[in-house]
């Protein structure tokens, strides 16, 4: 009996992890977030079962059968919906988009790009709601099972034109990994160097960024290496000054914001991008999502790409 029921919990465990991953990347629409709901709750009603009972064994069994039906859907995914052709190429950091067409799954179209190149420079995207502004930087980070089509070709140009230019995304929600330090948060999702002296180094380097951007929580930086509840004691501000802090370490090639300066007061928005310009912008190409543009732009932006009618409208801002 006991082999039989750990049998199948390994096999919940490890479909689970497997719908958890492609949650994490963006990877899964409403209807599948939904189903994923569903049997959340089947599982965990047996997550306590007690091993001698076969009522217990069927539960789990059900809840596998739920999770499996996920995974299915997801394979199915992966065969039906196209996605745009990527090419890498060495040369000035930029992304060249050719005929490249973003659509729903029923073909709405959403984004149509004839030729559009994006060097390095920082961008803000505007448009209407539902215009397709996420679904576009979403094709850009090369999420493919998120419900979106894409057609054409995306080229991306870095300096040492390697394959896969690092892309990093500082999301709209502000949810914080648990069991970190909060120089682990900082350096997320990255792990800290293992020799002290480079522990050392980053630790300065954390808390000059720190300074920076949020003088009033330098306080923190005592409880730097402490282990806590970061989701709670950390206040909104404060948790995107993390994540911007973690875009710095990581010297992306592409670094997409998506309304990462709503919520905070104008000074740290100002600090915010000051770091950002002097940090990352010089050799990357930065994408922001900000319906705000104009308020939030103390001389960050180097052109606003505002998306009209399936296609950007380009406006020089600085």
């Amino acid at each position: 009996m006991w082999l039989t029921t750990k049998n199948i919990f390994n096999k919940v465990i490890f479909s689970y992890a497997t719908i958890a991953y492609k949650l994490s990347k963006g990877e899964l629409d409403f209807d599948v977030r939904y189903a994923l709901q569903v049997a959340n709750s089947k599982v965990f009603s047996v997550i306590s079962f007690e091993m001698d009972k076969s009522e217990s064994i069927l539960k789990t069994e059900k809840a596998t059968e739920s999770v499996n039906i996920l995974i299915d859907s997801m394979r199915n995914d992966i065969q039906t919906i196209k996605h745009c052709h990527r090419k890498y190429i060495q040369g000035h950091p930029a992304i060249i988009f050719e005929h490249f067409i973003v659509s729903l799954e029923d073909d709405s179209l959403l984004v149509q790009l004839d030729s559009l190149k994006l060097t390095a420079a920082i961008y803000a995207i505007t448009g209407p709601k539902g215009s397709g502004k996420s679904s576009f930087v979403s094709k850009v980070q090369g999420l493919e099972h998120n419900g979106i089509v894409s057609k054409g070709t995306i080229t991306f140009s870095t300096l040492d034109g390697r394959q896969s230019p690092l892309i990093v995304s500082i999301p709209q929600t502000d949810h914080i990994p648990l069991n970190l330090s909060l120089l682990e948060l900082c350096k997320y999702p990255q792990q800290i160097p293992k020799d002290g002296v480079q522990i050392e180094i980053l630790s300065k380097k954390v808390q000059e960024l720190w300074r920076q951007i949020d003088a009033e929580g330098s306080p923190l930086m005592d409880d730097l290496h402490k282990i806590d509840n970061w989701e709670t004691r950390l206040s909104g501000g404060q948790k995107k000054a993390v994540f911007i802090i973690s875009a710095i370490l990581q010297n992306p090639d592409i670094l997409i914001l998506d309304e990462t300066f709503n919520g905070l007061d104008p000074y740290s928005v100002q600090q915010a991008q000051n770091m950002l310009k002097e940090y990352v912008a010089p050799d990357s190409v930065i994408l922001s999502i900000d319906h705000h543009a104009k308020d939030n732009n103390y001389d960050f932006y180097t052109a606003c790409l505002n998306l009209t009618n399936h296609t950007f409208e380009i406006i020089v801002m600085n």
